[in-house]
């Protein structure tokens, strides 16, 4: 498997990088989109919580649920009447999304790229009463942020798993700054990045 040698210059050159692709993303409105884009969002959004709904009955999900105990929060967790903390809906929901092996699929990406972002989105939107204009832009920006980042690395993080945690770690990042809130929680991104290593 190839290596990647970090210098100071490279480190200068990714930081420009992440910091141009952040300012393009914070620049994402919904606004901007065209009908299309909003239109594909909607069946994405709907086809991922078909797909949570149908998941959440699943072994692995149930299990994950008991080991977790989650507390009562303000985050859906679909498939129940339950509300728990966000970060315990963001990773079961992230688990039951993809369980049954039927959410979208991208060749872009080579892989499911909503299962990844939506769970995490949907627990953060509740937590901070994001409304539906700026939960599709984030979806959107999310969305396609992965699949740039994936086209970059020309599928090698489909391989690689540390490449993978690194392209929905900063997808998660995106909606979060296109939601514009100041509040981010390190222990949430960590179980989003797990729940996305195995999707």
């Amino acid at each position: 498997m190839p290596t990647a040698i970090v210098t100071g210059a490279s480190r200068g050159i990714g930081r420009g990088i992440a910091l141009e692709l952040a300012r393009r993303i914070n620049a994402t409105r919904y606004e901007d989109l065209s009908a299309e884009v909003v239109h594909w969002a909607r069946i994405g959004i709907l086809d991922t919580v078909g797909c949570t709904i149908a998941g959440s009955d699943y072994e692995g999900a149930r299990i994950l649920t008991e080991a977790l105990s989650p507390a009562a929060g303000p985050a859906t967790l679909f498939g129940t009447r339950r509300r728990v903390a966000p970060l315990d809906a963001a990773h079961i929901n992230g688990i039951a999304s993809h369980a049954l092996d039927f959410d979208d699929c991208n060749n872009t990406v080579g892989g499911h790229p909503s299962a990844p972002v939506l769970p995490a989105l949907f627990a953060l939107a509740e937590q901070i009463g994001a409304d539906g204009r700026e939960f599709i832009a984030a979806y959107v920006a999310g969305f396609e942020t992965e699949c740039k980042i994936s086209m970059g690395v020309n599928m090698y993080q489909y391989i690689s798993i540390g490449l993978t945690i690194a392209v929905y770690f900063f997808t998660i990042i995106t909606f979060r700054n296109v939601i514009q809130t100041s509040y981010i929680d390190l222990d949430f991104l960590m179980k989003v990045g797990i729940t996305c290593v195995i999707c």
